[in-house]
């Protein structure tokens, strides 16, 4: 069991080669010779508790974000984690997230996240999901966000692509522009049933049941243009 309470975890790379301010510990640790008969150190994980923790993340190289999430600069505060039944099969590893909620800098505060996870060479895979945030509350049965690597949350627009089937739910666009910078400045709330499929450019939706402001109900099939 893993527990970590009210505590600050700041990661950085530096700005001219991009070394992780962590190197040094795991040069520490690094063995000058290599045994080949020696095997990999295996580490069993039951459970993952974190409380109040402030986490960050900088890399010196990169510019920043005026808007939106940004990837090479994150800042989250009062993180709480609550995970357990890790697996893994050495390239992904699932695990059922029983809470996550944190406020972020770009401004989305997300008071609970709950699902089963699996993360690896395909993205981030979630089923059985509920989020809500300060502004949305989201279901579904399954919210898969597909990538080749998941360095494609760089490019989150162009390169992450959902499969995702949202039961009934309330969704508030300032929080989709976060992720979609493209939306910024819409502000409506949007209730919705559907199944999302494809980038976040070419969005494509399934069997949609929309309804948002006094009298607009939309039913159907739609694809999104690219709004750049």
């Amino acid at each position: 069991n893993i527990a970590l309470n009210k505590g600050r975890v700041g990661i950085s790379r530096d700005s001219i080669k991009g070394d992780y301010n962590y190197a040094f510990i795991a040069d520490y640790f690094s063995s000058e010779s290599k045994s080949s008969n020696s095997k990999p150190m295996e580490v069993t994980v039951k459970s993952l508790d974190i409380d109040q923790v402030d986490i960050t993340y900088d890399d010196y190289r990169k510019g920043y974000n005026e808007y939106g999430m940004d990837y090479d600069h994150l800042g989250f505060k009062n993180v709480v984690l609550h995970a357990n039944e890790f697996e893994s099969d050495g390239e992904s590893f699932a695990f059922n997230l029983e809470k996550l909620s944190a406020r972020e800098k770009c401004g989305i505060v997300l008071h609970r996240l709950k699902a089963r996870c699996l993360i690896g060479y395909r993205g981030i895979l979630l089923s059985n999901v509920r989020i809500n945030t300060s502004r949305s509350s989201v279901y579904a049965q399954r919210f898969n966000m597909r990538m080749t690597g998941l360095s494609d949350v760089r490019s989150f627009e162009d390169s992450v692509t959902f499969d995702a089937m949202i039961d009934s739910s309330e969704v508030s666009m300032v929080d989709v522009s976060y992720f979609a910078p493209a939306l910024k400045g819409m502000y409506q709330k949007v209730y919705l049933r559907a199944g999302l499929h494809q980038k976040v450019k070419n969005l494509k939706i399934n069997d949609i049941d929309l309804r948002t402001g006094e009298r607009t109900i939309l039913r159907g099939d739609l694809l999104l243009p690219d709004f750049n």
